[in-house]
């Protein structure tokens, strides 16, 4: 996925606040600690912190917020889920 995405929600408040425009770019392994656009299965496209690999290569996500979903209720996610790496954010 290459280009801008328009975020909604607070989940990933404070770096990434409800109107933000991210810039993403392709990324095949991003790095544990990237901001990554994924399309999950049970909750569609979402912002999220990477930050585990398994030895299946899946990922584990997690949001900034508090209230956010926890790395629990995702699970494990596919890597094939990401769709890219954030690489500039433009808060309202």
């Amino acid at each position: 996925m290459l280009g801008w995405v328009r975020a909604v929600g607070h989940s990933m408040v404070p770096v990434v606040k409800a109107g933000a425009y991210v810039f993403c770019l392709p990324c095949w392994y991003p790095a544990v600690g990237s901001l990554v656009i994924v399309e999950h299965v049970h909750y569609g496209r979402m912002i999220k912190r990477l930050v585990a690999y398994d030895e299946r290569n899946n990922v584990r996500l997690l949001g900034e917020h508090p209230c956010s979903l926890s790395s629990a209720q995702m699970g494990w996610v596919p890597r094939s889920a990401i769709r890219g790496r954030v690489s500039w954010v433009v808060n309202p």
